[in-house]
């Protein structure tokens, strides 16, 4: 994209947020008829990504694990979630969720609040996750906040699960959170993201962990039941075994040439941690969307380790469930990642964790164990294989106490990460 499109598509979203926004405020004020809710317990759920629902593995994770968590609660609650393509619509069916087509082209705010109020839910999540600071897609964030705040009007009992929120959020966004009723409850999920949200924005906010915290590990399919073996027999050989992620999406629009020199790096630590430690290594992808997913590092990866690491290399072709790849990252000693909720299904797991980082969203993660800054890696850092050699060799080594430090974390964080529902549970339990 040349500089004078980029710029052009700047002040497009800026003047799509800036009349959003004054749409949403005059609904608001305007007062709306009260939402009387469903005769039974019905769940509303607003995705950040209702275009794929479970492209990324780790909406999967959360949508699963706040399902999952709330029919504990009330066996018989329906749930619906809103969706903007059939392949999300099919998605919901596999998952036992009821699609609501109401977020496809064009999008109004009012029709889409119509069509979502008539469902009468007895409460509303919004699928927080990394989509509300604007990185992504200032849009995004914006209509979802309208929409969830404008159910809070009408009565729905609402919230937004534990979102991270970068250092550079898109300004005008802070007109939208400022100004959302109290009645939309909205988690921050570390304490990182919770200071520059409240520097940001006036809106109160709650310290919460990734509701992804709360999933289930499924261990039933063969895929997983074959990688466990293979762990075990490794182990048994005498090997510390690794799961180890990758993804283009650590370097911003990446090139061919950038994603081509990440996998050379990864390659060349490898081998070199392979010389220091009894290892084997699991290529483990949590992400499968196209260019962007992680094959497109880990396949050029593979056969680059193939030769040298024989039996000591494993990479399951399977695509799995988030609850499936979590209870493979409960099986290895130790895993690097790229992905924030592949490394949230390993601590969940009592697994320690090295992170490529990106958005500077892992810090905060890190806090909540109490772990040292020192196990995370820009992607420039990354790129060099020498320093990413030396982390992973001081990884290693610390495994022992590191494992000790995330299970004696580990319960307050699973509590922390139980109160994202504390705003809704209520109004779905049988009455």
């Amino acid at each position: 994209m040349s500089k004078l499109a980029g710029l052009k598509q700047r002040l497009r979203v800026w003047l799509y947020v800036k009349r959003l926004t004054m749409q949403w405020r005059r609904e608001a004020s305007r007062g709306a008829p009260r939402n009387d809710g469903a005769s039974g317990a019905h769940l509303l759920i607003l995705p950040g990504d209702p275009w794929t629902l479970v492209g990324s593995k780790g909406d999967e994770a959360m949508l699963r694990a706040v399902v999952e968590r709330l029919r504990q609660a009330n066996g018989a609650l329906k749930v619906s979630v809103v969706t903007a393509t059939p392949a999300a619509a099919d998605a919901a069916t596999q998952l036992g969720l009821h699609a609501v087509d109401a977020w496809n082209e064009p999008w109004r705010l009012t029709d889409t609040v119509e069509r979502l109020a008539a469902l009468r839910p007895s409460a509303v999540v919004v699928i927080g996750a990394d989509v509300m600071d604007g990185y992504y897609s200032p849009i995004t964030s914006l209509r979802l906040l309208a929409t969830a705040d404008l159910l809070v009007r009408r009565g729905v009992p609402g919230t937004i699960l534990g979102f991270s929120f970068n250092r550079l959020p898109y300004r005008q966004l802070k007109h939208a959170f400022d100004r959302i009723d109290a009645r939309l409850l909205v988690n921050v999920r570390d304490g990182v993201s919770l200071d520059r949200f409240r520097r940001f924005s006036s809106a109160s906010a709650e310290l919460v962990a990734d509701s992804a915290f709360m999933l289930r590990p499924d261990d039933s399919s063969d895929c997983v039941r074959g990688t466990a073996a293979w762990v075990e027999a490794r182990r048994a050989a005498g090997d510390i075994v690794i799961a180890f992620n990758l993804h283009p999406m650590l370097i911003r629009r990446a090139s061919d040439d950038d994603i081509a020199a990440l996998v050379a790096s990864a390659q060349a630590a490898i081998r070199e941690l392979a010389k220091l430690h009894r290892i084997s290594i699991v290529l483990l992808s949590h992400d499968y969307r196209g260019r962007d997913g992680d094959d497109t590092c880990l396949e050029p990866l593979h056969r680059a380790l193939a030769a040298t690491m024989g039996e000591r290399l494993c990479y399951p072709r399977t695509r799995m469930s988030a609850a499936e790849l979590k209870a493979i990252s409960g099986q290895v000693d130790g895993v690097v990642t790229g992905r924030m909720h592949l490394a949230i299904a390993s601590l969940g797991m009592g697994v320690p964790v090295a992170a490529l980082t990106y958005q500077d969203k892992f810090h905060g993660l890190f806090s909540h164990f109490g772990l040292s800054d020192s196990f995370l890696l820009k992607p420039e850092e990354a790129m060099r294989s020498t320093h990413l050699a030396a982390v992973l060799d001081r990884f290693v080594s610390a495994l022992p106490q590191l494992r000790n430090q995330v299970h004696a974390a580990l319960p307050r964080v699973t509590e922390a990460s139980s109160r994202n529902l504390r705003g809704v549970i209520h109004a779905i339990r049988p009455s």
